[in-house]
């Protein structure tokens, strides 16, 4: 994992997961040479060239990430026109009698360089207690 803000159609966001992918690539690998098959690789489909490093590459972590219960929504159109669909969750979540915890997430399950934004879909998550 690696952490940071900011638009997910931004420079910095496609060096971030051209970074995750090839670590990904790379452990899922080592672990098929090992005999485990079970690792699968998320949809995105942004690789990097073996032995290419960048800044990115260093602030990469491994992390288990422990959310708990969460609400979340599926996102399709621009990153740009999210905060609606963000602010609907909240007020869902809000008036089903739960309080808003944690960090706010997406999971993006489109490739912006060959989707077009009207067609991006991203799963919007929010922790609640």
């Amino acid at each position: 994992m690696i952490d940071g803000k900011g638009a997910p159609d931004s420079r910095e966001f496609q060096d971030v997961l051209a970074a995750l992918y090839s670590m990904a690539y790379t452990v899922k690998f080592m672990l098929k040479s090992a005999g485990r098959t079970e690792f699968v690789v998320p949809p995105l489909d942004q690789l990097e060239g073996k032995n290419k490093r960048s800044q990115s590459h260093d602030r990469l972590r491994l992390a288990t990430l422990e959310e708990g219960r969460a609400v979340q929504v599926m996102h399709v159109g621009p990153y740009s026109e999210e905060a609606p669909t963000i602010a609907a969750m909240h007020t869902f979540a809000e008036s089903a009698g739960y309080k808003l915890v944690g960090k706010h997430h997406e999971i993006y399950l489109s490739d912006p360089r060959r989707t077009a934004p009207e067609k991006l879909r991203t799963v919007l998550r929010q922790p609640v207690a």
